[in-house]
This record gives structure tokens, sequence and C-alpha cells, in this order.
């Protein structure tokens, strides 16, 4: 059965044994892998694919949608049109063009066979956990998670001041968030900052 993620329409079909939503529109490949998790891949005309997996490597930063590629050894191609049955790329090395089949670069995504780069985030995700042993002396925290449409997620930790007032401060982040580029370190922050206000939280300067 068929149903709407974010505007896209989203079937159920299984890749090595994993249960996934599928994307079906044209323009676009969108994964929900599995279905029952947050973790999500949405590849767009224009954007780019390489070799690996970014989950278990860590690092896929290229152009628009970051500084600088993780390795120059890997094949990377970019994205030039997705329709309902086929993927054109462009081998970004050779300049040559290649048609995949759509289900099979679904599936090369959702095992990590390949990955696509980083250039917005699917949705983010509020976590407010009890005090904590160490450095930040105890205090309650809340979490939040952006994830990503590379299938990774980017967490900030902030202290809880006032629970009251929903007064937060900035604690602590992934490393990974530092290396954002300029327009994607404003899209992440715009992202946040909508989430915690929506929850009621006020972050102090």
């Amino acid at each position: 059965m068929a149903h709407e993620e974010r505007g896209t329409t989203v079937v159920t079909r299984e890749i090595k044994g994993v249960t996934a939503g599928i994307g079906l529109d044209e323009n676009e490949i969108f994964i929900d892998l599995p279905i029952n998790r947050p973790v999500y891949i949405r590849v767009r005309e224009g954007d780019h694919i390489q070799e690996g997996d970014v989950r278990a490597r860590g690092t896929f930063e290229l152009g628009d949608g970051g500084s600088e590629l993780a390795s120059t050894t890997l094949q990377t191609w970019a994205v030039e049109e997705i329709t309902s049955e086929a993927v054109t790329v462009r081998d970004l090395t050779t300049d040559e063009p290649e048609q995949w089949n759509r289900t099979d670069c679904e599936g090369n995504l959702a095992t990590g066979v390949v990955s696509t780069n980083l250039t917005e985030f699917e949705r983010v995700s509020i976590v407010r956990t009890g005090p904590r042993e160490g450095k930040d002396g105890g205090t309650p925290h809340v979490t939040v998670t952006a994830y990503g449409n590379d299938g990774r997620k980017f967490s900030r930790t902030y202290r809880l001041l006032d629970a009251d007032a929903g007064t937060i401060e900035h604690w602590h982040q992934d490393r990974s968030i530092e290396t954002f580029d300029d327009n994607l370190a404003i899209e992440f922050e715009r992202e946040i900052e909508a989430a915690l206000k929506e929850d009621g939280y006020a972050v102090r300067d």
C-alpha cells in the first residue's frame, strides 16, 4: 500500500531482508531504511553518488553539499536524470554518461554499495534526558538530532537550565557538524531552531 512521506509517494519493499519505504516519484529517489527507524536517503537530480557506504566511512562532502571529497580515489557520478525506470548519471572522472536501472540503484544506496552527498535534512527529533554523571554536573539535557538525506544523523546536545521556561544552552555536538559548508550550516541551524521553538525551548545566548 502506498502512503505519503513529505510529499513523496512511498511503498514498502524488502531489500536484503530489510523492509524499507521506497519512493515512487520521478526526479528523485527516496529510501526510508529500515521503515521502523529514522534513516533516510534522498537523491535528487543534480546530487552526487559515490562508491562506498558514507554511514560507515563517516564523511562525504562535495561541492555545494560540503567542502571536499572524502576520498579522491572513489568513483563519483553526478545524477542527471531520474525516471520511474532508470537513473542517468555522468562519471565525474571520465565525463561519460551511464544509465542504471532504478531498482538496482535503490538497492545499492540502501545497502551502502554507493552513497549520496549530504544536501538537506529530512527531519529533526528532540529527546529530553535526565541528569548525566560527569563533567556537565549532572544536569538534564535536550538532544536534537537532524537526519540527513545521506542516511547519517547529526546530534547537538543542550543543558537544560530552566525546565519551566524551557531555557537551554549549547553543550556538545557531533564533530561532523563542524565540517558543514556555509549553506549546509545555515540549513542545519534553521531546522534545529524551528524544532526547538516548536517544542517550547529557547537557547540562551
